[in-house]
């Protein structure tokens, strides 16, 4: 054979056995782990053009530039027994509805976390205004809600587990409450469900 192509061949034989000794094996599970994030580091949302807000069902979003969930809202102070905003006594309920009824709450209240830390400030205005802000209608088009098995009625309202919209009480610029009616579908009755 003709050493000019003998020695070129010599010479990326032995690239390629050094590539492939170079790669973890493909059964390594240290070769597919994903590096741990460094948590000194806070997630920024990106910068992007508005997207214009999607029709939504009772599906999960996608949602780009959303804080991570699952830090539990704190629960508020005590309230006199005539507070009209007093949280009613619904702790010992063995009603499983009214259990994923806190859920679906406490999960309103981390999107409007989520949304404050975006925007600055609450979102404002009516339910279906609220949510169509959330849903992508606001200044930097971030999507952050509806929460996870939650849906959206046909005038754009969230709706509780019963059929009824949810009531968002604006307290500030930084604080919410927010009411379900409960299964009796009235506000301000001893079943609603609520936190700031």
């Amino acid at each position: 054979m003709n050493k000019k192509i003998l020695v070129p061949l010599l010479i990326l034989a032995v690239i390629v056995v050094a590539v492939l000794m170079m790669r973890p094996p493909a059964g390594d599970p240290a070769a597919s782990a994903t590096p741990a994030p460094v948590e000194s580091q806070a997630p920024v949302p990106p910068e992007s053009e508005p997207v214009p807000a999607p029709e939504v069902s009772a599906v999960d979003p996608v949602l780009p530039g959303a804080l991570p969930l699952g830090v539990p809202m704190p629960q508020p102070p005590p309230s006199s027994p005539g507070d009209r905003f007093a949280r009613p006594s619904l702790e010992n309920s063995t009603d499983p509805d009214l259990d994923i009824a806190r859920n679906d709450v406490e999960n309103i209240g981390l999107m409007l976390r989520d949304f404050r830390t975006v925007q600055g400030e609450n979102p404002t205005g009516t339910n279906a205004e609220i949510m169509k802000a959330v849903m992508g209608g606001n200044k930097k088009g971030a999507l952050l809600g509806p929460p996870t098995g939650m849906a959206l009625n046909g005038d754009g309202e969230l709706v509780d587990r019963w059929g009824t919209p949810v009531f968002f009480h604006q307290m500030s610029a930084t604080e919410m409450e927010i009411r379900s009616a409960g299964p009796d579908r009235k506000l301000y009755t001893s079943d609603d469900v609520l936190a700031k």
